[in-house]
């Protein structure tokens, strides 16, 4: 009769590897401290208890390696000692849980905050009424295979065209990352929440940006053609406080394996 009864194997996971010390920062971009604040931070404790369950910091671990190299999941679980199936069910989870908190960290200046975000700009630049620059970058990404061509940007390869906004201190303001490369940056600006925001102000707030964008009363771009005196000087010191939004871009850029063109 015992040959008749199905007992359950005893489930094997395997080792968790944990990198050194010295690997760390090259694979996940932060410092083992800044991981654990950041797992703490966008995850809720954790309160399974069986013997595969992921910790906090390692689930933030295998997104932050996935965020690196998006094509890599079976390499990524071979490297953390973790089944491709979990990897997957972890960036599923965790992913949606950073966005939730995004506006607690990306937060474009309400009206009533202009002034401070303007004497933000001012402590450091010399733009009168400018509290932020605007851009756009093109994200690299493998071609859909839905209406795929629409994200073929003028340079012949597949992206997306990520808008965002920065104030004086170097902190994204907004984000826009729903465009295929082959979008205008001026349309991307038209169809954007920070287009309204802009049109409704009543302050003397300014947005700089590039040649790409129509000048507009909230939104100040380079002469094309500078001919006299002023209008040089106006467009060096233009050039010297926009690149900030470049500068921005470059730092998110580091934090990643992946090369983003601007």
């Amino acid at each position: 009769m015992t040959a008749f009864i199905n007992i359950r194997s005893v489930k094997f996971y395997p080792e968790r590897k944990e990198s050194r010390d010295e690997e760390y920062h090259g694979l996940y971009r932060f410092s083992a401290e800044n991981v654990e604040w950041i797992a703490n931070h966008f995850l809720e404790p954790k309160v399974e208890t069986r013997g595969g369950a992921l910790s906090q910091k390692k689930q933030m671990q295998i997104v932050l390696r996935f965020l690196s190299d998006p094509g890599f999941q079976i390499g990524i679980g071979k490297e953390e000692g973790i089944h491709r199936t979990t990897i997957y069910k972890t960036i599923s989870h965790v992913l949606p849980k950073i966005v939730e908190k995004a506006g607690i960290w990306i937060i474009f200046p309400a009206e009533s905050s202009t002034y401070q975000a303007i004497n933000e700009w001012a402590q450091v630049y010399r733009f009168s009424c400018a509290f932020g620059a605007i851009d756009c970058t093109h994200v690299p990404i493998i071609k859909p295979s839905l209406h795929g061509d629409e994200y073929i940007n003028r340079k012949g390869w597949c992206s997306l065209n990520v808008q965002a906004t920065c104030d004086g201190k170097e902190r994204f303001t907004s984000v826009d990352a729903q465009w295929p490369g082959s979008v205008h940056d001026s349309r991307i600006l038209k169809r954007s929440n920070i287009f309204g925001k802009m049109r409704r102000r009543q302050q003397n707030g300014l947005i700089l940006g590039d040649e790409g964008y129509g000048i507009t009363p909230w939104l100040l771009t380079p002469y094309r053609n500078p001919t006299t005196p002023q209008e040089i000087a106006y467009n060096t010191l233009h050039k010297r406080e926009r690149v900030i939004i470049e500068r921005c871009f470059g730092q998110l850029e580091r934090r990643s394996s992946d090369t983003i063109e601007h």
